[in-house]
C-alpha cells in the first residue's frame, strides 16, 4: 500500500521526483545537494546527475553546474561586477575537474579561495577560460595556484596574462599536462623549471615569435610538445636539448623558412612530427638522421613551393610508417628519397606538380599499403616503379595526364583492391594491364579519352582508341561485360565498383 501511495504521489507531482529546488542536506550522491540557505539564488538538482545554481535568481551573474566528485563549472557574465559572497555554501568534496569560465581572477586570493563556497578539498584538473577581456580581472600570477600542489592538469585559454612571471607555476610540482593558448606573446625562459613531471605541453594558437633555448631545459619527462599556429620564424637545436624523451612534436602553422640540419639531433625518441603550413623553400640534408624511431611525418600544405627534397631526407628510418607531403609544390623527387625505410605503409605526394617519378623511388617499400599521387602532372608510370610494392591496397592516380596503362605497370600488385585513374588522358589500356590485379574491387576510369561510353552503362563494348569498331560482349551480370575474354578487364572477377 505504501508503495502504491508513493507511485501515486510521483505521478501527481512529477517535478518533485526529478527536478526540485531542494533545501535540505540529502548527501553528496548527485541528488539534492542544494543547501537550505540559497541566499537569493535558484538551485535545481537532477536525480543521479548534476545540480545547477544561478546567482542571483533574477538576472544571474554566476551560473554553476556541479556533479559531485566529477566536475564543478562556474561561468560568469562578462564585464559584470560579480559578488561571490552571494553564492550559497556547498560541500562537494573532492572533484575531478574545476572549470572557471569568463570570471575575473581575484587580486589577492587564490583560485581555491575564490571558489571556497564549493567546499571542495582537492582538484585534479583545472580549466581557466575566457577572462582576458574581463575589465575587473587581475592578471594570472603565482599566488592564484596556491593550495593546488596535487593538480595534475591545467588548461589556460584566453586568460589575462599581461605580464607572465617566471615563477607562475611554482605551486604546481605535480603537473603532468599544461595547455596555454590564445593569448601568449612571450614566455620567460625559466617559466617551466618548476614542472619536472610535465609530460604534455600545448602552446597552440598563440603569438610566439621565438623560443628561448632555456625554455624546455628542465622538462626531462616531456613526451608531447605542440606549438601549432604561432609566429615562429626559426627554432634552434638548443631548444630541444632538455627533452630527450620527446615523442610527438607539432611545429605546424608557423612562419618557419629555414631550420638547421641538426634541429632534431637531440630527440632520439621522436615518433611523430608535423611541420605543415610553413614557408619552407628547402630542407637541409640529414635532417632526420638521428630520428630512427620516427613513425609519422607530416609536411603538407606549405605556403610556398618546396619544389624538391634532399636526396636523403627519408632514408634509413626503419620505423617510418606514414609520410604526408601533399600540397608542397614539388616538381621532382630524388630517386633515393626513401631508400632504407622499408616499413612505410602510407605515402602521399598528392596535389603537387610532379611530371615524372624515378623508377627506384619505391625500391624498398615492400610494406606500402596506400599510395596517393592524385592531382599532379604525371604523364606515365615507370614500369618498374611499383615492382616491390607487393601489398599495395590503394593506388590513387586521379587528375594527372597519364595516357597509357601498360601490362608491366601493375604486374606486382596482386593485392591491389582500389585503383583510381579518373580524370587523366588515358587513350589505351593494354589487353593484359590487369592480368595480375585480380583482387581489384574498385576501379575508377571516368573522364579519360578512352573510346567507349561510360563503363557502367555500356551494353558490352570495350575497344582501343585506334580500333575501328567495338566488339559486342554479352553481359551476364552487372560487371560481366567487362570480365570477358578479349577485354582489358577479363581478369577482374572481384570488381564491385566501376566508374
Amino acid at each position: 500500500m505504501q508503495m502504491m501511495l508513493l507511485l501515486l504521489q510521483i505521478l501527481l507531482h512529477p517535478s518533485q521526483g526529478f527536478l526540485t529546488s531542494y533545501r535540505g542536506g540529502l548527501g553528496l550522491d548527485g541528488f539534492g545537494i542544494c543547501p537550505a540557505d540559497l541566499r537569493n539564488c535558484s538551485c535545481r538538482s537532477y536525480t543521479g546527475a548534476e545540480t545547477e545554481i544561478d546567482c542571483p535568481e533574477a538576472d544571474s551573474t554566476v551560473h554553476l553546474r556541479i556533479e559531485p566528485h566529477q566536475y564543478a563549472e562556474m561561468r560568469c557574465q562578462r564585464n559584470r561586477r560579480i559578488d561571490f559572497d552571494q553564492i550559497p555554501q556547498l560541500a562537494i568534496g573532492d572533484t575531478n575537474r574545476l572549470t572557471i569560465d569568463d570570471c575575473p581572477f581575484p587580486r589577492h586570493q587564490s583560485i581555491l579561495q575564490l571558489v571556497s563556497f564549493l567546499g571542495t578539498t582537492q582538484v585534479k584538473v583545472l580549466w581557466l577560460k575566457n577572462n582576458a577581456n574581463h575589465e575587473h580581472s587581475a592578471s594570472l600570477v603565482r599566488h592564484h595556484f596556491a593550495g593546488l600542489e596535487n593538480l595534475d592538469r591545467l588548461a589556460i585559454s584566453n586568460a589575462k596574462l599581461s605580464d607572465i612571471g617566471p615563477d607562475l607555476f611554482e605551486h604546481l610540482p605535480n603537473l603532468t599536462w599544461l595547455d596555454m593558448r590564445d593569448n601568449i606573446f612571450r614566455l620567460p625562459p625559466t617559466i617551466f623549471d618548476a614542472l619536472p613531471k610535465l609530460r604534455i605541453l600545448e602552446l597552440s594558437f598563440n603569438s610566439l615569435e621565438e623560443l628561448d633555448p632555456r625554455l624546455l631545459r628542465h622538462l626531462p619527462n616531456l613526451r608531447l610538445l605542440t606549438l601549432w599556429h604561432n609566429k615562429l620564424r626559426t627554432v634552434s637545436r638548443q631548444v630541444f636539448t632538455g627533452v630527450p624523451e620527446l615523442e610527438r612534436l607539432d611545429l605546424s602553422a608557423n612562419q618557419l623558412e629555414t631550420i638547421p640540419a641538426d634541429l632534431f639531433a637531440d630527440l632520439p625518441r621522436l615518433t611523430e612530427l608535423a611541420m605543415g603550413f610553413n614557408n619552407f623553400h628547402t630542407l637541409p640534408e640529414g635532417l632526420f638522421r638521428a630520428n630512427r624511431e620516427l613513425r609519422k611525418l607530416k609536411l603538407a600544405s606549405q605556403r610556398v613551393e618546396l619544389e624538391t627534397l634532399p636526396r636523403d631526407l627519408l632514408q634509413n628510418l626503419p620505423a617510418l610508417e606514414q609520410v604526408n607531403l601533399e600540397r608542397v609544390g614539388l616538381t621532382s623527387l630524388p630517386g633515393t628519397l626513401l631508400h632504407g625505410s622499408p616499413n612505410v605503409t602510407q605515402l602521399s605526394f598528392a596535389f603537387n606538380q610532379l611530371h615524372q617519378l624515378p623508377e627506384d623511388l619505391l625500391r624498398d617499400q615492400k610494406a606500402l599499403y596506400i599510395l596517393q599521387l592524385q592531382h599532379n602532372q604525371l604523364t606515365s608510370l615507370p614500369d618498374g616503379l611499383l615492382r616491390n610494392t607487393v601489398v599495395l591496397h590503394t593506388l590513387r592516380l586521379s587528375h594527372n595526364q597519364i595516357g597509357e596503362l601498360s601490362t608491366d605497370a601493375l604486374k606486382a600488385l596482386d593485392q591491389l583492391k582500389e585503383l583510381y585513374l579518373d580524370h587523366n588522358q588515358l587513350h589505351t589500356i593494354e589487353l593484359h594491364a590487369f592480368r595480375y590485379t585480380n583482387a581489384l574491387h574498385t576501379l575508377h576510369l571516368q573522364s579519360n579519352q578512352l573510346a567507349f561510353e561510360t563503363l557502367n552503362t555500356l551494353p558490352g563494348a570495350v575497344w582501343n582508341a585506334n580500333d575501328e569498331e567495338p566488339s559486342e560482349i554479352p553481359a551476364p551480370d552487372e560487371f560481366g561485360m567487362f570480365v570477358q575474354d578479349g577485354t582489358p578487364f577479363q581478369h577482374l572477377h572481384q570488381l564491385r565498383d566501376l566508374d
